[in-house]
């Protein structure tokens, strides 16, 4: 049995395969896919759950749906993948060079741009920072052009001061450099969509730095906002909170601050009753995917009690993923079949070791029972 489940693939032709969309989020993806379609306002969308509830592959799914069924443009970023960089800035617009095949022309105007908003978002930055950052989609030619090319290394100090200068002198021309991009980006949404709006997908917004996360959102609003562009972004609202909070303090409403970003949020469904139960399905989704070719399920009661423990605490699908691990080490370390009592007691101790580690301490911190009952 693997301590990893394969990895599931997902392809841009797939969309909402009945396969892999074991929680029927299929309607609610054609319904959101109908939403993006519609609007050319520039909506910002948040799509909303807990942490390892399966939003990514919601995502990757609605993406291949949007383009097969919606014939949509969509363009994929992963948050967390760029959260080392300081300016989100630079990695949003280097994502649409590298993802999208533009022609010569438009791909050159949309460049020089991004280059002229990054002179004035950039700060000083230094010129490996920005050449990392954009994978050479904006490349040292940005430092030429501030004139400070030559004395970066030796003196930063005397270029930052030099682009300070140059920033308080040409309040008006920044300005106009920035309503240029935004220009520039809107008519490249307009083109790639053939007259339908192009949907960019931010994911795992929840997993970043509070400052960059917070940083993305406010240049999302007022750089990337435009016609014809609408954006997707993936995250639990409840931790986007705590990262407002985080950057602002708990005075502020973060709530309130949410809404000068958001046009509107939807809640990923997740189904825990009686008849229905997502950890269920999650837990004979993957099950088959940890077992080795031709192995068979051994000691099945460890997997009935976790599906219990599962569906009594709302476990999410990563705790899921990670209690079976636990399960993995014990299950693979013998070859015999446990008593009943002994299966249960595994399903037990690798929940708490997954999911609440406190517990877990005071189950393993004496083997003395009768210790244990006077405490």
């Amino acid at each position: 049995m693997r301590m990893k489940a394969q990895p599931l693939e997902i392809n841009e032709e797939m969309g909402f395969d009945a396969k892999i969309d074991i929680f029927k989020r299929a309607e609610l993806g054609e319904r959101l896919a109908n939403l993006l379609e519609a609007t050319n306002e520039g909506l910002i969308v948040g799509i909303d759950g807990a942490w390892g509830e399966g939003k990514s592959t919601f995502v990757k799914m609605l993406k291949g749906h949007l383009r097969n069924k919606n014939e949509i443009t969509t363009i994929y970023f992963d948050a967390f993948e760029n959260d080392y960089q300081k300016d989100p800035f630079i990695a949003i617009a280097a994502q649409i060079i590298q993802q999208i095949p533009l022609p010569a022309k438009k791909s050159e105007r949309f460049k020089k741009s991004a280059i002229k908003a990054t002179k004035i978002l950039a700060k000083g930055a230094l010129r490996i920072g920005v050449k990392t950052a954009t994978a050479g989609a904006l490349d040292e030619t940005i430092f030429d052009e501030l004139g400070t090319s030559d004395d970066i290394a030796e003196n930063t100090s005397a270029a930052l001061d030099k682009f300070l200068t140059k920033k308080l002198e040409s309040s008006k021309e920044e300005k106009e450099s920035l309503n240029t991009f935004k220009k520039e980006l809107e008519n490249l949404a307009t083109s790639l969509g053939n007259g339908k709006p192009t949907t960019f997908i931010i994911d795992e917004l929840d997993r970043c730095r509070p400052d960059y996360c917070i940083e993305l959102l406010e240049q999302l609003k007022h750089l990337f906002t435009v016609k014809n562009l609408n954006f997707l972004i993936v995250t639990n609202k409840t931790q986007l909170l705590a990262s407002v909070r985080n950057r602002y303090g708990n005075e502020i409403d973060a709530h309130l601050y949410l809404q000068k970003f958001f046009d509107l949020w939807i809640s990923l469904p997740r189904t825990d009753s009686t008849y229905e139960s997502h950890p269920q399905k999650y837990l004979d989704f993957i099950i088959p995917r940890l077992l080795n070719e031709g192995e068979k399920i051994k000691n099945e009661l460890i997997f009935r009690s976790a599906s219990e423990i599962f569906k009594h605490n709302s476990t999410s699908l990563r705790g899921i993923e990670k209690t079976l691990s636990y399960i993995s080490i014990l299950y693979n370390s013998s070859k015999n079949e446990y008593y009943d009592h002994y299966q249960v007691a595994i399903a037990v101790i690798c929940y708490c070791k997954a999911e609440s580690p406190s517990t877990f301490n005071l189950l393993t911190k004496t083997s003395d029972h009768k210790s244990a009952i006077s405490k």
